[in-house]
């Protein structure tokens, strides 16, 4: 199976999960990796929990390992701070 690239704006992040505005979206349980496009990006196993037509979608956050843990909740410290 191919890997499809989609590049998309994340709207809302938490601890454990994002809101991703793109045109369309995908399918309820579909599971994808994302990066976040950082200075040191971070990639995210997600799965899709919410699609709201035309707007996005909600993901859940299943498994960041470690690293990828450590990196986003200081990500979400900085952001709080803001």
């Amino acid at each position: 199976m191919g890997a499809n690239l989609l590049i998309c704006r994340v709207c809302n992040i938490g601890r454990e999960g994002i809101f991703v505005k793109m045109s369309s979206p995908s399918l309820v349980g579909r599971a994808f990796t994302a990066q976040l496009a950082l200075k040191e990006p971070v990639l995210l196993s997600c799965v899709v929990r919410r699609v709201e037509l035309d707007h996005g979608l909600g993901v859940r956050i299943v498994a960041p390992g470690a690293e990828g843990r450590k990196r986003l909740l200081a990500l979400l410290d900085t952001l709080a701070c803001e």
